[in-house]
């Protein structure tokens, strides 16, 4: 998600928002890649568990990249880079 979302998440009903959407059109459409920044970090404690499960389980023979602060996340990555100041500082494969 580009930083328009994350400052300005208009609703388009039903309480969706568009990086939500964003997200659901591109499992919907079976894209090659996804790209997810941060993209649970607006929801409640409990929802982005089960939507990484969702996700990481519909994209299991794709390329996923994901930015994020959460930890629990790391549990799908088949490689975690830790990044700090723009530098690559750790790189763990799993």
């Amino acid at each position: 998600m580009n930083r328009y979302f994350k400052e300005k998440t208009p609703k388009i009903g039903s309480g969706i928002t568009l990086p939500n959407s964003s997200i659901a059109r591109s499992l919907i459409t079976n894209t090659d890649i996804l790209i997810l920044d941060e993209a649970t970090s607006a929801l409640d404690k409990d929802t982005p568990k089960e939507l990484n499960k969702n996700i990481f389980s519909l994209m299991a023979e794709k390329t996923v990249f994901v930015v994020s602060h959460k930890e629990d996340v790391l549990k799908y990555a088949d490689v975690v880079y830790y990044i700090d100041e723009g530098k690559i500082i750790d790189k763990i494969l799993k």
